[in-house]
């Protein structure tokens, strides 16, 4: 009896234990967990806030650009000299509508190009079609629009000022237009010599092209109280916003009834115009996640253990990967930050975007078409930045020299592009990396300064011997450089840079890659104004 009840008590004083050890165990758990949860959370959001931070910046320049747009179109001849005939039919209206065919046609991000007159109806209207055409609608077609918000709105303006609507949906004779055409005007009133106000200078933006941008689980909310977003088959979704977004930029929490995080920044098109960029970012799934897992562990102290051994092995696999690249990575930079080219990070942003546009463009070509996958583009726009790092190799005296360098000093300067290549060699055999965009990076810095004709450097190839991704990346890095400033030169127009690749064309560089950058030179144009 009493073997018993010592054998008792012991097992009692065991269990016990073991769920004391179970308790603290499941305690420790938890609370690691909602670190590590707390952790992942402040990341995404850090994460999100400066995506939506990039994309507010192309945006606003963007609406730079159509301004401008805007402003060109007024002070032309046809257009004054339309106003100046009483903006009505006749030659004057058609030579403005030649002006605004031609207009369009170049640029395809405006939908319609139009003059209202001051009675509220349309007196010249050009209009894309769906096939992307550009025509004029005839004299019958033309619409009254007195009634619209905008025309009531812009046309009080005095001369000079222009005027920017809400985001909505095109009206076309009363009704909504089907399927949605996401639309902003911008408007600004035209006078005639005697200051007489004729009419009303209209250019609608086809703001689908904006919302492209948007990354999964972004929508644009404006302040009248709707968001538009574009839905998985690429049709334009409008709904009702669900919050009201107080400031300029923050973060709403989901009330008692959960939901996602709203992340946002707003951008102020016109004084009280804002359009407001959000991302919805759900982490219960994550946190139901973490909390699934506490519950395992404290449902079996065995299980618990292994678990945890699997997911910590598995998690340290996974950690000594990334460590492994990002050591590599700094160590490079580390070395890059003692000695270092004075370029900017914009440089950098703007070159890595010039080449995944001019890769996307190629793409086109279905002589790229198995080469350039979408991989691809990801892995240029990861390995582009390092395309001078072996400048780290190259002396002060000569990199920093403001003035011509002599023949030694450029022999010296050419090879900071094997030496580029030897860095990151070094980093994928020492690290044992797999990476492709590093591999891709040592090709662009090896050969990014070879030329189509085999007169480059440093090895002197010819044609398709150089790497599809360092033909790329010498168009875009090329036009960056005439475009910016440093301090031996003054950065060069945008249609002067155009003229100048087209004229190395089969010499400097591939005659494929140029035409690729014929057909988006226009983005060219709109990274550089946003990536100044």
């Amino acid at each position: 009896m009493d073997r018993d009840r010592r054998l008792l008590k012991r097992n009692l004083s065991l269990g016990a234990a073991m769920a004391a050890l179970l308790l603290l165990f499941g305690s420790l758990l938890y609370l690691f967990s909602l670190r590590v949860y707390d952790a992942e959370a402040s990341k995404a959001v850090e994460r999100e806030l400066a995506q939506l931070q990039r994309l507010a910046t192309a945006i606003r320049g963007a609406f730079l650009h159509y301004v401008k747009d805007l402003s060109l179109l007024r002070e032309l001849r046809e257009v004054r000299e339309f106003v100046e005939r009483g903006a009505t039919a006749g030659e004057p209206a058609r030579m403005a509508e030649d002006l605004f065919i031609r207009f369009a046609a170049a640029r395809p991000e405006y939908y319609q190009v139009r003059i209202i007159a001051a009675s509220g109806w349309e007196a010249v209207r050009v209009e894309r079609r769906r096939d992307g055409t550009v025509r004029a609608v005839p004299p019958e077609g033309l619409q009254y629009k007195g009634d619209r918000y905008y025309f009531t709105e812009a046309i009080s303006l005095d001369e000079g000022e222009i005027y920017v609507s809400e985001l909505d949906l095109n009206v076309e004779h009363g009704e909504i237009e089907v399927p949605y055409v996401p639309v902003i005007r911008l408007a600004t009133p035209l006078f005639d010599a005697g200051g007489e106000r004729r009419a009303l200078l209209v250019i609608n933006v086809y703001a689908a092209d904006l919302l492209s941008l948007l990354a999964p689980g972004m929508f644009v909310q404006t302040d009248a109280g709707y968001r538009f977003s574009v839905g998985p088959d690429g049709g334009i979704e409008v709904r009702e916003a669900r919050a009201d977004l107080p400031g300029n930029r923050g973060l709403v929490r989901p009330g008692v009834e959960g939901g996602p995080l709203l992340l946002y920044r707003a951008l102020e098109l016109a004084p009280g115009r804002r359009l407001i960029v959000v991302k919805e970012l759900d982490l219960e799934p994550t946190r139901a996640l973490y909390l699934r897992l506490v519950g395992t562990a404290v449902g079996g102290f065995a299980a618990a253990i292994g678990l945890a051994s699997v997911v910590t092995v598995a998690h340290l696999r996974r950690e000594r990967k990334l460590r492994a690249v990002q050591e590599a990575m700094i160590n490079a930079l580390a070395v890059l930050a003692d000695e270092r080219d004075q370029v900017t990070g914009a440089h950098l942003e703007r070159v890595r975007r010039y080449s995944a546009l001019l890769a996307r463009e190629l793409r086109r070509d279905p002589r790229y078409r198995t080469a350039i996958t979408d991989e691809f583009i990801a892995d240029i726009m990861l390995a582009g930045p390092l395309h001078d790092i072996g400048k780290v190799g190259i002396p002060d005296a000569i990199l920093l020299k403001p003035g011509p360098l002599t023949e030694e000093e450029w022999r010296i300067m050419k090879g900071h592009v094997r030496i580029g290549a030897q860095i990151l060699e070094r980093a994928i055999e020492r690290y044992g990396l797999r990476d492709r965009y590093l591999a891709m990076a040592k090709n662009i810095c090896a050969y990014h300064h070879e030329r189509y004709d085999g007169t480059g450097y440093l090895e002197g190839l010819k044609g398709e011997e150089i790497p599809l991704e360092a033909r790329i990346f010498a168009v875009a890095d090329a036009y960056d450089a005439m475009r910016s400033k440093r301090p031996y030169k003054d950065p060069l127009p945008h249609d002067e840079a155009v003229r100048r690749i087209v004229a190395a064309s089969g010499t400097q560089f591939d005659p494929a890659v140029v035409e690729a950058f014929l057909r988006c030179e226009g983005e060219f144009r709109r990274v550089s104004e946003a990536f100044r």
